[in-house]
């Protein structure tokens, strides 16, 4: 076999990879969608209007929200063969979802200070997972779509953003509380309001992406190799 035609071979395979996972990630992220979509209801469960009416439907949401992070995270973890940022991800949401169902244990047994302190270790572990989910993203679809990796390379940023600054208000409104110093409350419940709006436009930007990427592998056709 000469050098060129074991270039075209070896092109050959390249584009036969790339439609295999294409279709591997059509499937998957697809369903990280709708898994997303069940997460956002959860948040809903899990408001303070709701702790205020059902305990049983606020810590219903807590531990739901947690397992479909795992569930989620499990997804990542088989995509670690598409791209390895992936399993990256999905190691940091299992050990954060895991983690989050016994937050929520600790709370429902009144053990608050431990509660608080470990739900920032894992937001801070979330944090990390979601760098590394939004990278997995930005590489697989620079070929695909490269404004739509670029904009998976900025959701990343909005995320963390989001996540140091609930960090930020639980500890001013701990300190606030804790010590008894009014305004430190006032300013973490303030900039809890508003990381809530915050959070709720950047998970609706989320959902935008995670469909427009499933959308785009779905529809992914090679240029110049027909798959058999």
């Amino acid at each position: 076999m000469s050098f060129f035609e074991e270039d075209k071979a070896a092109k050959r395979e390249l584009a036969e990879q790339k439609v295999k996972n294409a279709g591997v990630l059509g499937k998957w992220v697809t369903v990280m969608f709708w898994l997303q979509i069940l997460t956002l209801v959860t948040e809903v469960l899990t408001g303070d209007t709701m702790k205020g009416i059902s305990l049983y439907v606020y810590y219903f949401g807590v531990i739901s929200g947690y397992v479909l992070m795992v569930v989620n995270s499990i997804i990542l973890v088989r995509l670690k063969k598409v791209e390895d940022w992936f399993g990256k991800a999905g190691v940091c949401y299992l050990v954060s979802g895991l983690g989050g169902v016994m937050v929520a244990l600790l709370d429902m047994s009144k053990a608050e200070a431990l509660s608080t302190l470990l739900m920032i270790l894992f937001l801070i572990l979330q944090i990390r997972g979601n760098y590394d989910e939004c990278t997995g993203y930005e590489i697989v679809l620079r070929d695909a779509d490269f404004k739509l990796s670029q904009k998976w390379a900025l959701q990343w940023i909005l995320e963390m953003v989001c996540s140091i600054g609930i960090i930020v208000s639980i500890v001013l409104c701990g300190i606030g509380l804790g010590v008894g110093v009014l305004p430190f409350t006032i300013i973490g419940g303030f900039l809890m309001l508003l990381l809530m709006i915050a959070g709720f436009v950047v998970g609706i930007l989320r959902l935008i992406y995670l469909y427009r990427t499933a959308e785009t592998f779905r529809e992914y056709e090679p240029e110049d190799v027909t798959v058999e």
